[in-house]
């Protein structure tokens, strides 16, 4: 039963929801929770970034489930979003394919038909072309166009369920038939989506949610928030946040958010005890009002919501009528922003950013200035010219926005930024100059990484293995190590590998009895592999890889640690210390495109 929503603006101009049930002064969220997960993915992106979330162990497990392989098999992917609101980027390996399809057919199913609206009108990617609503009598339908082209309309004279009314020259007032639904279902999705992205800490502290997820647990009645905001959004996000172990708020131990298209959906978590709710704090939500605010509670968890009428209200760039029976249009949204090309060039160099949208712009004025954004442009770029021969300019760079080639070119034109030269801003559809600014040294306080081996080395893997490994976003640390090995094996075969420290080698005893007597005896140790590599969160199939661990030597006495091993039970896990020259590792994947022999089989692994 649906409920109006307060709000109120805080200090910094933020809306500040507030439970309808919350008594007494509101908490500063922030303070209280701490976001513990946070995934988006764009709705507009041609070729999506793939990324899978999660930890694959061997045997594999279900998160859902908990069972394990053989009992449970993981042929398929595993969407950690419906793929019904556009999901194409993020994936979960710890889904097994009886609990994917059976979720997909109940509890995603469920909230697609509860989104069903805002895909068809946010051209929301289905299997065929885009999300597609059709009304009563079957002619009339509106969506099932491109997800980067306009929205078809078709209407019926004798179909009243889909109208289109036109406010005046470029906005209109579309209405269309909501499908009914189960919300408890509904939520479920989201809820489990919350689940495969929190990490294994974070599961540990909240076992009851995969309880509520399976549906062993149900709570008696089912709370969540609606907003609608004005707009539409290209990014769909999920968050989750945990209130901190030091709050003494009564508020939910878990909320989660999803944004899509227009709308914001809010779950506060229940009591883990009693499957009560009660009041709790909500996370900001923008310095714009939503159109519309909800407070939904459903009293019995296998009731439906019914089909009702939804209206949206928009404008448009351009609108198009086609002819036959149907009165049919396509909607074309409000025009993307112009790209421009920028070409720079100085007495060290040249360097070129193939396609940026310009975000905003003056190049005809006598003080010319731009900014682009995105596009093959990793992060931003803003270039003023207050006065004849004086440029200003600042940037921001975000090498995870983009893929490797364009991190790379933008680093090299930043590179060359702050040098005298050529800065000349093109029309890449017509090749015509919109802009030429010749301009001195310019000093920039900016810092920029050192990350062009990194850069080459992702190319080198996604050319070769056709992924989209990516920059991965701040503050994680780069996997260079992980990275420059995989793209010197893919280059070479073997990759060399010195050593600034001891090796540690952790071993069962009697495996580690067998390691020792092959060093006594002065040979290489080593060892064959043939699972995949886990790096940045995908799975790459390297094929059978081999380290080689080159001249090792122990650091104690050979003769005191024989003694010792023999004295421990043959499976207790034991430590050794070596030194090395170097470790070899060897692709025999890429060793025998090179037309070279194969290793010989090993002595010891």
């Amino acid at each position: 039963m649906p409920k109006k929503k307060s709000t109120k603006r805080s200090a910094g101009q933020t809306l500040q929801p507030v439970h309808p049930s919350w008594v007494g002064e509101i908490a500063n969220f922030e303070m209280e929770y701490e976001r513990v997960a946070a995934l988006a993915y764009d709705l507009r992106e041609e070729r999506p970034h793939r990324k899978t979330i999660g930890k694959v162990c061997q045997p594999r497990r279900c998160a859902i489930c908990d069972k394990t392989e053989p009992e449970a098999t993981f042929h398929d992917e595993a969407h950690l979003i419906a793929a019904s609101l556009g999901n194409r980027s993020l994936f979960s390996p710890e889904e097994c394919d009886t609990c994917n399809h059976t979720k997909g057919e109940t509890d995603d199913s469920e909230l697609g038909k509860m989104l069903l609206p805002h895909r068809v009108i946010g051209r929301v990617r289905a299997r065929e072309g885009t999300a597609r609503l059709v009304g009563h009598a079957g002619a009339a339908f509106v969506g099932g166009g491109l997800f980067n082209g306009g929205l078809p309309i078709a209407l019926d004279p004798n179909d009243k369920s889909i109208r289109l009314d036109d406010k005046d020259n470029q906005a209109s007032k579309l209405s269309l038939p909501a499908p009914a639904y189960r919300p408890a279902l509904a939520l479920r999705s989201i809820q489990r989506a919350a689940w495969l992205t929190m990490d294994q800490p974070t599961r540990a502290r909240h076992t009851w949610l995969r309880s509520v997820i399976s549906g062993d647990r149900q709570p008696n009645e089912l709370e969540y928030f609606e907003f609608v905001l004005p707009g539409m959004l290209d990014t769909v996000l999920l968050e989750v946040w945990e209130r901190r172990s030091v709050s003494t708020c009564a508020t939910a131990p878990i909320v989660v958010r999803l944004v899509f298209v227009n709308t914001i959906l809010v779950w506060c978590a229940p009591d883990p005890v009693s499957m009560a709710h009660g009041p709790s704090l909500l996370p900001p939500i923008g310095k714009k009002r939503p159109h519309a605010a909800r407070f939904i509670r459903v009293l019995d968890p296998q009731a439906h919501e019914s089909e009702r009428e939804v209206t949206f209200t928009f404008t448009y760039r351009e609108r198009s009528r086609g002819s036959g029976g149907l009165r049919t249009s396509s909607i074309t949204p409000i025009r993307q922003q112009p790209a421009v090309a920028l070409e720079l060039s100085w007495p060290g160099g040249t360097a070129r950013v193939a396609r940026a949208p310009l975000v905003k712009h003056n190049v005809d004025s006598n003080r010319p200035y731009f900014m682009v954004k995105g596009g093959s442009f990793a992060g931003w770029l803003s270039v003023q010219q207050p006065a004849q021969g004086h440029v200003s300019i600042r940037f921001e760079y975000q090498p995870h926005l983009v893929s490797p080639e364009d991190a790379r070119a933008t680093l090299s034109f930043l590179r060359g930024i702050g040098e005298p030269g050529r800065l000349t801003v093109i029309d890449p559809n017509r090749g015509r100059l919109l802009m030429v600014l010749e301009k001195g040294a310019v000093a920039s306080t900016v810092p920029l990484p050192d990350i062009d081996n990194f850069l080459l080395d992702l190319e080198t893997i996604n050319r070769e293995l056709r992924l989209d490994l990516r920059v991965p976003p701040p503050p994680c640390q780069l996997p260079a190590r992980e990275i420059a090995l995989l793209a010197g094996g893919i280059r070479n075969g073997r990759v060399g590998e010195r050593l600034p420290h001891t090796l540690k080698i952790g071993s069962p005893a009697y495996m580690a009895r067998k390691m020792v007597a092959t060093v006594v005896r002065g040979s290489d140790l080593v060892a064959d592999n043939e699972m995949p590599i886990e790096i940045m969160g995908t799975l790459i199939d390297a094929g059978r890889t081999r380290l080689v661990v080159v001249k090792p030597k122990l650091l104690v006495d050979p003769i005191e640690l024989d003694a010792e091993l023999a004295a421990t039970p043959d499976e207790e896990l034991v430590e050794i210390e070596l030194n090395c020259e170097m470790l070899v590792h060897e692709f025999e994947r890429w060793i025998a495109r090179r037309g070279e022999p194969p290793a010989p089989a090993p002595a010891h692994k």
